[in-house]
C-alpha cells in the first residue's frame, strides 16, 4: 500500500506540475475529433456545429492548429454534426448517439469544392472509448425499454454488466469487488443520491424517468468519491421540441403464476403499477419540461415456516406495499453555451409486514412509512472552446418511521421469532444540503491536457430515535414446543432511557484530474481528498473515562493513475489499465449508535436466567423492570479511537476491440484489496476488564478483503433491429466481515479468524441480454442469468456458547460463510406488440420471469429473514469433540426468499402502454 501510494502520488504530483484534470463528465458526454483534407493534412479553423436532433439546441467549436476540435457538456442524446471550411465541401454526420460518460471521436475528411456543396452521411459513435481507463459499461435507452424487469427497479439492470453480483445487505441490488452493496455511489444527473446513514440509494427514480445510465465497476476518476465499490451515473429524461407522453399500467395476479415453492396454498399476489409521462417545449429550441408519475400498489405474501416447532404461526402473511414516485424537470438554455436544469423528485412509500417470513412470525414484523423528496439544480457553462464549468446543488429531505407489529416481549428461538422486533420501533428525519463545482480547461504542453478541478460540500443533519429492544427480548436455547414456552431461556434484555440522537455530519471534498494525451496514448492522473467531520463523532465524551473518543480520519488522500493506448490510432481498439485508492465513508449510523448507547442516555439491561437461581428473570408474567430495581451494568457501543475510513486499492489491465460497426469485445483483469473494513467486537468479555459496564461493543476498522476477477464482455449495439450484450465474470471474493452491525462471534480472536467467502462472492456469473424487433410491430427481449451459488453461514444456534456476548457461534472447523446455495439459472422474457393509430401508439406487453420455473434458492440476506436454515444444532449444547448434542435435522433446508423478485417461481406480468 505504501509503495502504491508513493508511486501513484508521485505520478499525480508530476501531472499537477504539467497541468491537472479530465475527459467525459459525470452526467454528460464529450465529442472530439480531427479534421483533415484528402491528402491527410490537418485543417485549422474549420467550424464544427453540433445540433441536438430532438431539442434543436446548437453548440459550435473550431479546430485548432492541429486540426482538432472538442465539444464538452453534451447531453447524452442523438446529434447531427456538421463540419465546414471555406473552399471545401460541407460535411454532415447524422444520427450520432452519445452515451453518458463517454468521449466519442468523430473525424472528418473534407473534399475540395464550393461552399454550397455538401456531403451527408449517417454515423455511429465508436464503441470503444480510446481515452478512458475506466472499467464499466453503459445501460442504453433501448435496453431499459426492451428488457423484462421484475419489480421495475432500474438499478437491477446494472447486473447485466461484468464485475457485478447480487448484493445481500438490502441497501442496493448489486455489489462490486467483495464490497457491500451499500459501498456504491449513485448519482442522478451528476448529483449524489445516497443515504448517508446506512448506504444505498436515497430517493428512488421511476424507470420511465431514466433515460440511460453508466456503470463503472473500477478505476473511476478522481471526480468520483464515496465509493469503495462502484459508481452508477444516471441521466434522466428531458423534454424535446415535440410533445411526447405515455400512459401505462402493469398488472400481476397470483392466478397467473406457478405455484409458490414454499407454500401449501398459493399466496395472494395483486399488483397494479400505473403511471404517465409528459414532455415537450415551453419555448422551442430553448426551454423544455418533463413530468413523470408512477404509483405502485402491490399486495404480495410471504410464508412463515417454523419446521413444525410452532404450527400455529405457520402460513402465508400478506405484504401490502404502496409507492408513489413523482418527477418534474425543466431544462433551459440561456444561450447556446449555458444550460440550466432544475428537477423535483418525490418518493413516498408504505410497506407492511417487513421482516416477516421463514422463521420470523408476523408479530415480529414491522411497517415502514417513508416521505422523501429532493430539489436539484445544475448549471453548465461553456466559456470558450477551451474551458467550461459545472455547478450543481441539491436539498434532500427524508422522513422514515418504522412501526412494530407487536408490543409484546420478543422471544428468540432457533426456529421461530415472535413478539416485538428487537430493532423496532425506530424512525427519524434527515435533511441534506450539497453543492459542487467543477471547472475544466484545455491546453497543450508536451501533448494535450484536459485539466479538471472541483470541490464539493454537503451537510447531513439528522434527528433519529433508536430504542433498541424497548419491548424486551428473551433468548432460548431450543424451540420448546408444547405448553411451556418459557422453558430453557438463558437471557432477558430490556432497553430504557432516551434513545434520541442528533448526528451532525459535514462532507468536504476536492479533486484534481488530468487527462494527458500524446500521440495514441492517454494518461489519466488524479488526486482526491475527502474529509467527513462528524462521522467518527470526535466530540463524543463518555461518562466512563476508559472509553476514549475516536479521532476524525483526516488521511483520505486518493491518488489515481490510469492509461489508455490506442495501438492503431483509429479509435477501434484500446489497451487500458490503472491503479488507485478509493475511499468510502463511515456511516452516520455509527455516530448515532454511540450517542444513544453511551451507558447513561439509553441503557439495555441484561438479566441472565440460565440457572435455577435466575430462572425467574425470564418469567413472562413477572419480568424485571430495570427502571425500579438493580440491573446489570449498561451496554456501551463505541468506535475504536483509531477508526479509519474503509477504502480499496484497485488494479486493472484490459483490452477492448471494435469489430465492424456494431460489435465490440473486451476483457479486463482486476485485483481489488479492501482495507479498514468495519466490524464489531466485544471488549469486555473473557475476561471482564471493566465491571462497572457490561458489553463494550466497539466498531473497529482493521478487517480486509480480496477480489480477483477476469471480466469478459461482448456487445452488439442496436442495428438491423437487433441488440445483444454478454457479460461473463470469473471471480473470487474473500473478506473478514459481514458489516459494521454484525458482531464477530469470538471477540478474543483476531479478525483474520473470520476470513471466508464474501456474501457477494459468485465464482462464475454469465449474463446474456438481447432484444429483436420483429415484423408487424412485434419485439422480443430476454435476459438469461447463469451463476454459481452464493455463500451462507452455518451457526450452532441463536445462543452464545463461548460466553463472549456475541451470538451466532460456529462449530469448530466451520469457517465463516462455508455453505453454498444452489446454482442460479433464470430466464426472463418480454414480448410486445405495437399498434399505430396515427400519432398514437398502443403497445401490449407480456413478461415472463423465470420462464422455466427453476428453483433458485435464496442464500438469505445479511440481517434479513429467508434463505437456508443455518442452525446446525437445536440447542447451544456441544460435545467436547465439537459436535451438536441435538443436531438440527432441518439444517440446510431452503426457506422462503429474502428477495422474492429475484428468487421467485415463474411469474407473469401484463402491461398496456399508450404513447404519443
Amino acid at each position: 500500500m505504501r509503495i502504491l501510494s508513493q508511486a501513484v502520488g508521485a505520478a499525480a504530483a508530476v501531472a499537477l506540475l504539467l497541468a491537472v484534470p479530465l475527459a467525459a463528465d459525470v452526467s454528460t458526454a464529450t465529442l472530439n475529433g480531427t479534421v483533415k483534407d484528402q491528402s491527410g493534412a490537418v485543417l485549422p479553423s474549420a467550424t464544427i456545429t453540433v445540433v441536438n436532433a430532438k431539442q434543436g439546441t446548437t453548440l459550435t467549436a473550431s479546430t485548432d492548429r492541429r486540426g482538432e476540435y472538442r465539444v464538452p457538456l453534451l447531453r447524452p442524446d442523438v446529434y447531427a454534426i456538421t463540419c465546414e471550411l471555406a473552399g471545401f465541401q460541407k460535411e454532415t454526420r447524422t444520427d450520432v448517439t452519445l452515451a453518458v460518460g463517454s468521449t466519442a471521436r468523430i473525424d472528418f475528411t473534407l473534399k475540395l469544392g464550393g461552399i454550397s456543396e455538401s456531403v451527408g452521411a449517417t454515423a455511429e459513435a465508436p464503441l470503444v472509448d480510446a481515452t478512458s481507463s475506466e472499467v464499466g459499461a453503459n445501460i442504453t435507452p433501448s435496453q431499459i425499454q426492451a428488457l423484462p424487469l421484475n419489480g421495475r427497479n432500474y438499478l437491477e439492470l446494472a447486473l447485466l454488466t461484468p464485475g457485478t453480483s447480487f448484493a445481500r445487505d438490502g441497501n442496493s441490488p448489486l455489489a462490486f469487488g467483495a464490497q457491500e452493496g451499500r459501498a456504491i455511489n449513485v448519482q442522478v444527473d451528476g448529483i449524489e443520491n445516497n443515504d448517508e446513514s446506512i448506504g444505498g440509494q436515497l430517493i428512488d427514480v421511476n424507470q420511465d424517468t431514466v433515460q440511460e445510465f453508466q456503470v463503472i465497476s473500477s478505476q473511476f476518476t478522481a471526480e468520483y468519491g464515496k465509493a469503495s465499490g462502484g459508481v452508477i451515473s444516471v441521466v434522466t429524461k428531458s423534454g424535446t421540441n415535440d410533445v411526447h407522453g405515455s400512459v401505462y399500467d402493469y398488472l400481476r395476479r397470483d392466478s397467473l403464476d406457478a405455484h409458490d415453492f414454499f407454500a401449501d396454498e398459493q399466496p395472494e399476489l395483486k399488483q397494479d403499477n400505473f403511471g404517465a409521462t409528459l414532455g415537450g417545449p415551453i419555448i422551442t429550441n430553448r426551454t423544455f419540461f418533463f413530468l413523470s408519475g408512477d404509483y405502485n400498489k402491490k399486495l404480495q405474501a410471504t410464508t412463515v415456516d417454523t419446521f413444525g416447532a410452532r404450527p400455529d404461526l405457520e402460513g402465508t402473511v400478506p405484504l401490502p406495499n404502496k409507492k408513489t414516485l413523482l418527477s418534474a424537470k425543466i431544462d433551459h438554455n440561456f444561450t447556446d453555451n449555458q444550460h440550466l436544469s432544475v428537477a423535483y423528485r418525490l418518493d413516498n412509500s408504505t410497506q407492511e409486514n417487513l421482516g416477516v417470513g421463514g422463521i420470523y412470525a408476523e408479530s415480529y414484523g414491522y411497517a415502514k412509512k417513508r416521505d422523501a423528496w429532493a430539489v436539484t439544480a445544475s448549471l453548465n457553462s461553456v466559456f470558450s472552446g477551451k474551458s467550461y464549468n459545472e455547478l450543481r446543488g441539491s436539498f434532500q429531505y427524508n422522513k422514515t418511521d418504522y412501526i412494530a407489529n407487536s408490543n409484546q416481549v420478543s422471544e428468540h428461538h432457533p426456529d421461530y421469532y415472535i413478539g416485538q422486533n428487537y430493532f423496532m420501533p425506530q424512525g427519524g428525519l434527515d435533511r441534506r444540503y450539497q453543492i459542487a463545482d467543477n471547472y475544466s480547461t484545455y491546453f497543450s504542453w508536451l501533448g494535450d491536457h484536459q485539466l479538471k478541478l472541483g470541490a464539493s460540500y454537503a451537510h447531513w443533519y439528522e434527528r433519529y430515535n433508536f430504542p433498541l429492544t424497548s419491548g424486551g427480548s428473551i433468548y432460548y436455547n431450543d424451540d420448546t414446543p408444547g405448553s411451556d414456552p418459557a422453558a430453557d431461556p438463558y437471557l432477558y434484555q430490556k432497553g430504557y432511557g432516551d434513545a434520541n440522537a442528533r448526528p451532525d455530519v459535514k462532507f468536504y471534498a476536492a479533486f484534481l484530474q488530468d487527462q494527458w494525451r500524446f500521440r495514441n496514448v492517454t494518461i489519466n492522473l488524479g488526486l482526491r481528498y475527502d474529509y467527513y467531520p462528524g462521522t467518527a463523532n470526535a466530540d463524543f465524551r463518555s461518562a466512563y473515562p476508559f472509553i476514549p473518543s475516536a479521532q476524525e480520519d483526516k488521511t483520505q488522500f486518493s491518488p489515481r493513475f490510469g492509461f489508455a493506448w490506442d495501438p492503431g490510432g483509429d479509435g477501434r481498439s484500446v489497451f487500458r489499465g490503472g491503479a488507485g485508492i478509493f475511499y468510502y465513508q463511515l456511516y452516520n449510523n455509527l455516530a448515532l449508535d454511540q450517542d444513544v448507547f453511551n451507558g447513561t442516555t439509553y441503557k439495555i439491561a441484561a438479566y441472565p436466567c440460565d440457572s435455577e437461581e435466575t430462572r425467574s428473570n425470564c418469567d413472562l408474567n413477572n419480568l424485571p423492570d430495570p427502571t425500579v430495581g438493580p440491573t446489570d451494568p449498561p451496554l456501551i457501543r463505541t468506535l475504536a479511537p483509531n477508526i479509519k475510513t474503509p477504502y480499496t486499492i484497485q488494479y486493472s489491465l484490459g483490452y477492448q476491440r471494435q469489430l465492424g460497426q456494431t460489435w465490440s469485445v473486451g476483457m479486463d483483469l482486476l485485483y481489488i484489496r479492501g482495507l479498514h473494513e468495519l466490524y464489531e467486537r466485544d471488549l469486555n468479555v473473557d475476561p471482564i476488564i471493566f465491571p462497572e459496564v457490561g458489553r463494550i461493543r466497539q466498531v473497529e476498522s482493521d478487517a480486509s478483503s480480496d477480489y480477483k476477477a477476469l471480466e469478459i464482455s461482448i456487445q452488439h449495439r442496436f442495428s438491423r433491429n437487433f441488440q445483444m450484450q454478454v457479460a461473463y465474470t470469473l471471480s473470487k471474493a474473500v473478506n473478514e466481515t459481514d458489516g459494521f452491525f454484525i458482531p464477530i462471534p469470538d471477540s478474543s480472536k483476531p479478525i483474520s479468524y473470520q476470513k471466508g467467502p464474501a456474501p457477494s462472492d459468485q465464482r462464475h456469473r454469465f449474463v446474456l441480454n438481447a432484444a429483436y424487433t420483429l415484423p408487424l410491430g412485434f419485439q422480443i427481449g430476454g435476459i438469461w442469468k447463469l451463476a454459481s451459488g452464493q455463500p451462507w453461514n452455518a451457526v450452532v444456534t441463536g445462543g452464545d456458547i463461548n460466553g463472549d456476548g456475541a451470538r451466532g457461534d460456529r462449530l469448530p472447523g466451520d469457517s465463516r460463510n462455508s455453505q453454498l446455495s444452489n446454482t442460479y439459472n433464470r430466464v426472463d422474457l418480454r414480448l410486445s406488440k405495437l399498434f399505430n393509430f396515427g400519432p398514437v401508439g398502443l403497445t401490449l406487453i407480456g413478461e415472463v420471469f423465470n420462464v422455466f420455473n427453476r428453483r433458485n434458492y435464496d442464500p438469505g440476506g445479511i440481517g434479513f429473514p429467508g434463505g437456508y436454515v443455518n442452525n446446525r444444532c437445536l440447542s447451544s449444547d456441544v460435545t467436547e469433540g465439537g459436535q451438536c448434542v441435538d443436531p438440527n435435522p432441518d439444517f440446510g433446508t431452503p426457506g422462503p426468499p429474502s428477495f422474492p423478485d429475484n428468487y421467485s417461481q415463474r411469474e407473469l406480468q401484463f402491461a398496456v402502454r399508450v404513447s404519443f
